[in-house]
């Protein structure tokens, strides 16, 4: 049990580095990578530490976040099943009073600004959504963490290839003190591999930095 908290610890300690409170977070990788799969394992290990968490499920029929093995958590991860969501989703949420300290959102690509309305080029629109969710997590102070698809062709782990076409709407620095990207060395070898590890590449501050993670599949 001791090694396992100090497990639990060190992942938390990577979360708070890599996706602090106060901004929006970026969490980035190519299509099949396993950011979906990755970020419902920071909802658990947040949930574990006592964190709410709202996790906005857009991408997949259906995700779980499994606690069950702790029954002294006052709360489960709260999960959204919603294909079709918009800031105004969001703002309504906050408004009804639920308390928040973490939002994932599953992936910001498939989010509208508003609902219905296309009064806006896609590539402003998905720039209005960012700095948006960056305004919430400033005025609340909480984390929220966005997922993009980047284009398989282009991530080798550089930093030129990170920063993608997808997210070049967004001005440079926003994304580079933002931007977490999950990268699998052998993504452009497939293998049969169960074991591989992946990488979590940020360029913040300028400097290239990477955290090995267990596999992700």
């Amino acid at each position: 049990m001791q090694n396992d908290n100090k497990s639990f610890s060190s992942e938390i300690k990577v979360i708070d580095e890599l996706f602090p409170k106060g901004k929006v977070s970026i969490l980035a990788s190519g299509p099949g990578v396993g950011k979906t799969i990755f970020a419902c394992k920071i909802a658990r290990w947040l949930t574990y530490h006592r964190e709410r968490v709202l996790y906005v499920n857009m991408a997949s029929d259906h995700i779980n976040v499994d606690t069950s093995d702790d029954d002294t958590l006052a709360w489960k991860c709260s999960i959204f099943d919603m294909p079709l969501l918009s800031i105004e989703d969001i703002s309504f949420v906050l408004s009804r009073r639920y308390t928040f300290d973490t939002i994932i959102l599953d992936y910001i690509e498939l989010m509208d600004f508003v609902k219905g309305i296309e009064c806006l080029e896609r590539k402003e629109e998905l720039n209005a959504i960012w700095h948006f969710l960056d305004h919430i997590a400033k005025e609340k102070n909480i984390r929220v963490i966005g997922l993009s698809q980047l284009e398989r062709g282009r991530i080798d782990g550089t930093e030129e290839s990170c920063f993608d076409k997808v997210l070049k709407y967004l001005n440079r620095d926003f994304v580079r003190e933002r931007l977490v990207v999950l990268h699998r060395p052998s993504y452009y070898e497939p293998q049969d591999n169960n074991t591989e590890q992946v990488q979590l590449i940020t360029f913040k501050n300028g400097i290239k930095k990477e955290n090995i993670l267990e596999n992700t599949k």
